[in-house]
């Protein structure tokens, strides 16, 4: 369905950084999609084990930007998602 809507890019946010939102963030960077962590749209039991989901993730299988880079993307162009200063993509 995402695919026929034309989206190929997904932001995950959501509770349990480390369980919920890391397995649907792989499953969905496993399927092709650009996947991105909202950094600050997640949220862990602690700080450490959030922190660590993320740099796992951001290593591995997609990309991780705050909100607030996000937003300051969307607003400059309208245009995909690019990296942020602090991002690493990896291919896919």
């Amino acid at each position: 369905l995402l695919r026929k809507l034309g989206i190929d890019t997904l932001l995950i946010t959501g509770v349990a950084t480390s369980t919920c939102c890391e397995s649907t963030a792989r499953d969905a960077a496993m399927w092709g999609y650009r996947t991105i962590m909202v950094s600050d749209g997640n949220a862990d039991q602690t700080d450490a084990l959030h922190n660590h989901t993320l740099g796992k993730f951001l290593v591995t299988f997609g990309d991780v930007q705050s909100t607030d880079d996000l937003l300051a993307k969307l607003d400059a162009d309208a245009s995909p998602v690019g990296e942020g200063t602090h991002t690493q993509r990896v291919p896919y």
